[in-house]
């Protein structure tokens, strides 16, 4: 990094309840390159490791305040498609461990230790600590201790975690002087929530390493551990993931590029520090203390106010969803514990007309990195239209925007749809949260195929009652189904088109292997193409004769496929279907274990804010 950032005032924090690092915010760097064909022995003696770069070497977990350590500590790091590959060297001229039993508390003993924050917000990370006998704790922690109770989850394993050991010397034997070990750890990519790492890339990791001082016998003085690290925390606490090192994935020669949204981040986290001190907090920053990358505008997710309560309603309204179709039985769910979709909401069966929830959602889409909410619309004096007050006073706290998009309302014609954009733009076209595309509204359209080209020219070609040259102006985007939607899209004057479903192979439009040919028409024909990506897809509780349909997650493998083909295209937009339609199953809105329902285990309910996150990143470096 070229810059030091700001300094830290020591006097300011040192009588202050909330401790907060005493350093310079300066991570350390790292850039990891791909492997082939590693053989794991602890002996770092593969040509791979050999041409690797070590880090720098261990400091004092206080950084520069503190001594450096009696004893020297390097790490190497590689990577491949299945792995997250470490090399650590330690000198040592007393080996000796005693905790054998996997998950203990393996800092008692000395060890070697890896952090791992993925997507960089300081929450989700994982954590794995091994002594020189090869024993291992490895947890997952949903956000640092600091920031509440009960948030290690020892019962998170890494399958198929693979640990080598080499000693150079003699394990537990204090009549002879041990030169070190090494340590080679490969962590497969598939134990943890974000997806595999792509080049260019950049996770939050540090290494920690605990000694104890001892007596001949290897029992231990009653002197505090020594805690040496990579990367420098500023005070006596490993979970600090914003003091963490960057690590950079490469697969050629090339040199580490620091990130300047990370300023703003850590700009955030000197007010969350200061918020945790007594002062004030400002509204877009989040209270838990996650750290939040600047949501994009260009992420679009199909959001749907339709749910109720009791508690705000009369009903268990859309939650109480009857089965569709021809079916023998006609059935409607009820609500409460028996809803209408196959995942069962983390909120419970909420009200689409609550502030909390409404709060809620905002903050999940921020965590997502989702910048802008596609809004189901059905008429302003519908229960969804009355949400949306509410929506844009939520989006605009958070910094979100919100468009629109316009349903197969009753009544739904050209003259009307023409009426609805009015009344939209007339009402909230003012407001800090109503989205704009290159200055004008943007309005999805679903189900345009069933009005004909020739009626949506009417108001989408120029002439006496069309909506261009007017205030009322704006990019129309029209649902593509079939192959031959060409002609289709020319007459009607629309300005593009999306997929909306996140089935591949239901449409055509929805197939991920056309995409490219949808984009080069578009092109070709001065239109844009919405690729619309989605985490799965299941409807059977509504539509029981629709399992052909059905879409696995496969653990958010089918999402980073289905985002992976978005993203060859470098679309200006990117559509995401969807935040909460619960009853096709395509929430990325956490979701919880319950009886007769479908979840997203082993992964934790907000995964797919997580992964969609991680992707949003990739989405934003193609979208530049």
């Amino acid at each position: 990094m070229l810059v030091l950032l700001s300094l830290l005032l020591i006097a300011s924090s040192a009588c202050a309840e909330f401790p907060i690092p005493q350093i310079e915010f300066q991570p350390r760097e790292y850039v990891c390159y791909r492997a082939d064909g590693l053989l794991l022995d602890g002996k770092l003696d593969d040509a791979a490791w050999l041409n690797a770069d070590w880090t720098e070497e261990f400091v004092d977990i206080e950084g520069h305040l503190k001594p450096l350590p009696t004893f020297t500590t390097r790490v190497k790091m590689l990577w491949d498609d299945n792995y997250f590959y470490f090399a650590a060297e330690m000198e040592e001229p007393h080996i000796w461990a005693k905790l054998t039993e996997r998950d203990a508390v393996i800092y008692h003993d000395n060890d070697f230790e890896i952090f791992l924050d993925p997507d960089g917000d300081t929450h989700n990370y994982y954590e794995l600590e091994v002594n020189a006998m090869g024993t291992e704790w490895d947890l997952f922690l949903d956000k640092p201790y600091r920031d509440g109770d009960g948030v290690a989850h020892n019962e998170w394993d890494i399958d198929g975690l693979i640990t080598a050991i080499d000693i150079d010397g003699t394990l537990n034997n204090p009549d002879d002087i041990d030169k070190g070990w090494t340590i080679e750890i490969a962590i497969p990519w598939g134990c943890m929530q974000e997806p595999r790492p792509i080049v260019g890339e950049q996770w939050r990791v540090n290494f920690s390493r605990v000694e104890w001082d001892v007596d001949e016998q290897y029992n231990k003085l009653d002197n505090p551990e020594h805690n040496w690290v990579w990367s420098p925390q500023g005070l006596i606490a490993m979970h600090y993931p914003e003091m963490w090192g960057f690590v950079q994935f490469a697969d050629a020669e090339t040199e580490f590029v620091f990130n300047d949204e990370e300023l703003k981040k850590w700009e955030q986290r000197k007010q969350y520090y200061n918020f945790k001190n007594g002062g004030e907090l400002p509204s877009w920053i989040s209270k838990d203390g996650r750290s939040w990358s600047i949501p994009s505008q260009s992420a679009h997710a199909f959001y749907y106010p339709w749910y109720d309560n009791p508690d705000f309603g009369d009903s268990y309204f859309h939650w109480s969803h009857r089965v569709m179709g021809d079916v023998k039985v006609p059935h409607t769910y009820p609500g409460g514990d028996d809803i209408g979709a196959d995942f069962y909401p983390e909120l419970g069966c909420y009200s689409s007309h609550d502030p909390a929830v409404v709060e809620k959602h905002m903050e999940q889409l921020v965590t997502a990195g989702v910048g802008t909410i596609s809004v189901s619309w059905w008429g302003a004096d519908t229960f969804e239209g009355k949400a949306v007050p509410l929506i844009m006073e939520k989006a605009e706290k958070f910094g979100l925007k919100v468009n629109f998009h316009i349903e197969p309302f009753p009544g739904r014609s050209p003259k009307t749809t023409f009426e609805q954009l009015k009344y939209i733009i007339d009402n909230y076209g003012d407001h800090p949260a109503f989205y704009r595309f290159n200055n004008k509204p943007l309005f999805y359209v679903y189900d345009s195929y069933f009005i004909p080209a020739e009626e949506w020219a009417s108001i989408l070609q120029p002439g006496d009652k069309s909506i261009r040259g007017t205030k009322y102006d704006s990019v129309m985007i029209g649902l593509w189904v079939q192959e031959k939607e060409q002609q289709f899209f020319i007459d009607s004057g629309f300005d593009g088109f999306y997929n909306y479903f996140a089935v591949d192979g239901f449409t055509f439009g929805s197939t991920w292997k056309n995409w490219q040919q949808m984009e080069n028409w578009a092109a070709e024909n001065g239109k844009i193409f919405i690729p619309c990506v989605g985490p799965g897809y299941i409807d059977t509780k509504i539509r029981p004769w629709n399992a052909v349909n059905i879409r696995d997650r496969e653990n958010g493998k089918y999402y980073d496929r289905a985002f992976g083909n978005a993203l060859k295209l470098k679309p200006e937009i990117i559509g995401i279907t969807s935040f909460n339609e619960w009853h096709e199953g395509t929430q990325i809105e956490p979701s919880i274990a319950k009886d007769s329902y479908e979840d997203f285990e082993p992964m934790n309910p907000d995964a797919y804010l997580h992964r969609t996150r991680a992707w949003v990143e990739r989405f934003k470096k193609v979208n530049k």
